[in-house]
């Protein structure tokens, strides 16, 4: 099959760019089948009227791209759509307007943007359902996710077990579901005891002992606010201060 040049290569921009831009747009229009050969560098060096050497310039950015692979001995084929690198992270959070959640959201845009990376980011506002739709919807768009999955009473969303079974890159940030998950997943969370430990044993450092313990209705089972209540109560204890559960408040 011969490459469909529209055009005579223009002197003002490096051959092996427009020959790289020419080739991709043949891929990428479907002009070639996934797992196709292209025709072979002396192929395409006869149709550009070029020098091998600019043809392999030509495909070394397309393989840099992941559009095209080389097999050793049999040549170059289109890489299937699936496969390739899309240079985007499914980032699913509770809600980005969120001060604790926003701060993180940063980071991780930065963090990609220096690498070449965009970010989709969703928001799940802790529905189950909402999670499971977004990353259904993203699956094939995205190189993998950062997610701070929807609460399931210590049992992985349905959202995560779908990351699992697609065999998707992910990584769960901010909230574990359950401790004993630990080990089967990549996550990166803080450090809940020791966060209840010191912001507590700061205050009766400042001279408080009636020291209230707050939370959300409904979330006390969640693991990180365990942790969080576990460390509290060391706190005291190491302080010498009884607990009392006068000072446990679950805001609606």
């Amino acid at each position: 099959m011969r490459i469909n040049v529209k055009e005579k290569l223009l002197a003002i921009e490096p051959k092996y760019k427009q020959i790289k831009d020419i080739l991709a747009q043949n891929i990428l229009e479907g002009r070639y089948a996934e797992g196709e050969k292209i025709p072979s560098e002396n192929e395409l060096a006869e149709q550009f009227k070029v020098s091998r050497h600019t043809i392999i310039k030509a495909l070394n950015e397309l393989i840099n791209e992941e559009l095209i692979c080389r097999r050793q001995g049999m040549g170059s084929f289109v890489v299937p759509a699936k496969a390739r690198r899309k240079n985007r992270i499914g980032v699913l959070v509770y809600h980005s307007d969120n001060p604790y959640y926003s701060k993180i959201i940063r980071g991780i845009e930065d963090y990609a943007k220096r690498h070449g990376f965009y970010i989709v980011l969703c928001n799940s506002e802790g529905d189950i359902l909402k999670e499971e739709s977004y990353i259904k919807g993203l699956l094939s768009d995205v190189d993998g996710f950062l997610i701070s999955p929807s609460y399931m009473q210590g049992e992985l969303s349905p959202g995560v077990r779908l990351l699992m079974q697609e065999e998707m890159p992910f990584v769960i940030v901010s909230r574990l579901p359950s401790h004993k998950v630990a080990g089967s997943i990549d996550y990166v969370i803080p450090d809940d005891y020791e966060g209840g430990y010191k912001v507590t044993k700061h205050l009766i450092d400042s001279g408080y002992r009636e020291i209230l313990f707050m939370t959300v209705a409904g979330l006390h089972r969640q693991p990180e606010i365990q942790d969080r209540f576990l460390g509290y109560k060391k706190a005291l204890s190491d302080e010498g201060i009884p607990f009392d559960e006068r000072f446990i408040l679950e805001a609606a």
